[in-house]
């Protein structure tokens, strides 16, 4: 809801990034980013975002 800075990286389940980490300012009211996962391999991978100084990590899974 509010403007901020926002940090994206992606880590497989042993830790390496496997895509560069984006960093981008959201605007008030913007609260979507489309992620090419189809770049990835079938796999489980971590999504951590850092948005205003807080950090959420979440499992997500690429399946083809």
């Amino acid at each position: 809801p509010k403007a901020g800075k926002v940090k994206i990286a992606i880590a497989d389940v042993a830790g390496q990034y496997v895509a560069e980490e984006q960093e981008f300012s959201l605007h008030a009211g913007r609260s979507d980013y489309e992620i090419p996962v189809y770049k990835l391999s079938a796999a489980e991978y971590f999504i951590k975002v850092t948005y205003n100084d807080n950090t959420y990590i979440r499992k997500f899974v690429v399946g083809k």
